[in-house]
């Protein structure tokens, strides 16, 4: 079975990158146009601003020094940096004082996985961008980048064999407990790039949660909602034999992608699903001839009408309908699925 599923995990690479080199690059920064400044406050293209080099070199070495599995306060005496070192996952939120977006909202629980070599810094910078859009108090559940090469190899562990990593049980406490509030109506889930991997080890947890340790009952899940930006996951699947109170598949899932996104390509837009074993359920949102896998940059602005490079996500399968998560801009609120 190991050797089963390596092939299929390197299939579904070779599958996902068939477009010719130097495209693969364009299809995770950009269009080369996307990289001339000035860039929009959000942007995470923002941390390689050459009048912030002490910024740069920062975030490079976080994303580029492989780490070392020793707790560093048994070695800050040595003169090496932190970041050589494993990093745990974080909750945090913003805003951080929640007195007046829990009176606006106070039977919602926003939660954010961010994807790959994201440090804190971006992490934060993406749940301020989704405040700013949906008005609500996201909690980020961090996902803390330990070089790009081992958040690969974790990406690769969490999706074709499906292993829960550190945020994945880390989300599961504050995650359940909102499911299990009486009070809280609506949990959102939202997830980019690693972090829909993540979202879907969060939901086979909770699915598979046989002896109740996570929720009361299942019925709770039909307040589950989750938005996966770029799903490059190999199964996330409504629960069997729940249905909404207007009869819709639990939990609530939505898909996004921009057709030319290579991590995309590994899952919700593999060209060939079925081979690799890929189970995705949900509508998707595509938006034609869309380059860009970063969040805030590439994702995010299909969502902010302000911006010059608006364009919209559309639904495969349903005459081009807006998605559902549409409705919460602005601080409205979508009806009940």
């Amino acid at each position: 079975m190991p050797f089963i599923n390596t092939l299929k995990l390197l299939g579904s690479i070779l599958d996902a990158s068939a477009f010719m080199p130097p495209k693969q690059i364009f299809s995770i920064l950009g269009s080369p146009k996307d990289l001339i400044p000035p860039y929009h406050p959000y942007s995470e293209y923002n941390f390689f601003n050459p009048k912030d080099i002490s910024r740069i070199v920062s975030y490079l070495e976080e994303i580029s020094l492989l780490p070392i599995p020793v707790p560093y306060h048994y070695l800050k005496w040595l003169p090496i940096p932190e970041t050589l070192f494993l990093k745990e996952t974080h909750i945090y939120s913003y805003p951080e004082d929640t007195k007046d977006h829990d009176e606006k909202y106070p039977n919602e629980a926003w939660f954010f996985v961010n994807g790959i070599a994201t440090n804190a810094e971006m992490a934060m910078m993406n749940c301020k961008y989704m405040n700013t859009l949906f008005h609500r108090r996201i909690v980020g559940i961090q996902n803390p980048t330990d070089s790009v090469l081992v958040d690969l190899i974790e990406c690769a562990i969490g999706k074709r064999w499906r292993r829960s990593m550190s945020p994945t049980r880390k989300a599961l406490e504050p995650i359940s407990q909102a499911l299990n509030d009486p009070s809280i109506q609506r949990v959102i889930l939202i997830g980019h790039s690693q972090g829909t991997i993540i979202a879907a080890n969060i939901l086979r947890a909770l699915s598979e949660d046989v002896d109740r340790q996570y929720i009361q009952s299942f019925e709770r899940m039909k307040k589950l909602e989750i938005y996966a930006f770029a799903n490059c996951a190999d199964d996330m699947r409504y629960l069997k034999d729940i249905r909404s109170e207007k009869d819709h598949p639990v939990p609530y899932i939505e898909n996004f992608a921009n057709e030319n996104d290579l991590v995309a390509r590994l899952g919700m837009l593999s060209p060939r699903k079925e081979l690799w074993d890929i189970h995705i359920d949900g509508d998707t949102y595509i938006r034609k001839g869309a380059w860009g896998h970063l969040l805030n940059a590439h994702y995010l602005n299909g969502f902010d009408t302000s911006r010059s490079d608006y364009a919209p996500f559309r639904c495969v399968g349903r005459n081009g309908a807006t998605p559902r998560l549409f409705g919460y801009l602005d601080g409205s609120t979508p009806a009940d699925y």
